[in-house]
């Protein structure tokens, strides 16, 4: 997949000296962002079709009286 999808920097670059505006961006936004991109490097166009087929496959066999 191409292209960012990094949640927003939460930081105001302008407003200098907000300790707790820095601490959420390192301690919960900045290891978001690092998983998010982790998950999306690993996962392959393959990954995706074979959970699509396997999704579909257990959902033919079904039926509803």
């Amino acid at each position: 997949m191409e292209g960012t999808y990094d949640l927003e920097d939460e930081v105001d670059r302008n407003n200098v000296g907000r300790g707790d505006q820095e601490a959420i961006q390192h301690l919960i936004i900045d290891r978001i962002n690092d998983c998010v991109q982790e998950i999306l490097e690993d996962v392959t166009l393959k990954d995706l079709v074979d959970a699509y087929e396997g999704y579909q496959d257990s959902v033919e066999g079904m039926y509803y009286i």
